[in-house]
C-alpha cells in the first residue's frame, strides 16, 4: 500500500516538473518579451537584455531593441550598445516610438536625439570616432538641439584630448548656418558650441 502512495506521490511531482519545464520552454521560445520583463524585474538585467534582442529579431518594434540598448549602456558594454542602438535606428516605427517619448533620454532633449548620442558615443570609445562624427552630422536634418549628438561627440572629444576627432566635429560645426536654424534654442546652443571651439582654438 505504502509503495502505491508513494508512486502516486513521484508520478504527481515528475508530471508537475515536466508542466513546469514545458510552460518555461513554452516563454522561452514563443514568449520572449515574458522572460525579458520577468528577467529585468528580478534583477537579470542582462539576461533580459539578451530576451530583449531575441524579442527585438522576432517582432521588429523599436520597444525591444531600446530595452537592449538602455540595458547595455548601463552595463558600459559599448559593443553591445552599439549593436542595439544602431538597429533601434533601422526599426521602422523609430520616428513614432520618439515622437512617443522613447523610454528615457534624460538630458539628451529628444528621444531621437539620445539614441543618436548614445550611438555615436558608443562607436567613439570603440575607436571610431570619425564615423561618430559622420552619423551625429548626418542625424541633425537641419536642426541643432540642445544636447545633440555631434555636440555630444564634440565635447567628448575635447575632454579626452582626442583632437582628430574634435577637428573633424569643428568642421562639421562651422559648416552649420545659424541662419537657417528654425529655433532660437538652436540657435542659441549651436553659437554656445562655436564659442567653445572658437576659444579651445
Amino acid at each position: 500500500m505504502n509503495k502505491i502512495i508513494w508512486k502516486s506521490i513521484l508520478a504527481t511531482l515528475v508530471a508537475t516538473l515536466l508542466l513546469c519545464s514545458a510552460a518555461v520552454f513554452a516563454c522561452v521560445c514563443f514568449f520572449p518579451p515574458t522572460v525579458m520583463e520577468l528577467s529585468y524585474n528580478v534583477g537579470w538585467d542582462r539576461t533580459a537584455m539578451r530576451y530583449a534582442e531575441k524579442s527585438y529579431e522576432r517582432f521588429g518594434e523599436s520597444y525591444y531593441a531600446a530595452f537592449a540598448m538602455e540595458i547595455a549602456v548601463s552595463e558600459g558594454m559599448d559593443e553591445e550598445t552599439e549593436k542595439y542602438a544602431a538597429a533601434l535606428l533601422d526599426c521602422k516605427d523609430f520616428d513614432e516610438f520618439c515622437l512617443n517619448g522613447g523610454i528615457s533620454g534624460e538630458g539628451f532633449g529628444t528621444y531621437r536625439q539620445y539614441a543618436y548620442s548614445t550611438l555615436c558615443l558608443a562607436k567613439y570609445r570603440l575607436g571610431k570616432g570619425e564615423e561618430a562624427v559622420e552619423i551625429a552630422a548626418e542625424s541633425l536634418n537641419g536642426e541643432f538641439p540642445p544636447n545633440n549628438s555631434l555636440a555630444a561627440v564634440y565635447l567628448y572629444a575635447l575632454k579626452d584630448g582626442e583632437t582628430g576627432v574634435a577637428e573633424k566635429a569643428k568642421e562639421k560645426l562651422s559648416a552649420i548656418d545659424e541662419t537657417k536654424l528654425s529655433s532660437e534654442a538652436d540657435r542659441t546652443y549651436l553659437r554656445n558650441i562655436k564659442n567653445l571651439a572658437a576659444a579651445e582654438g
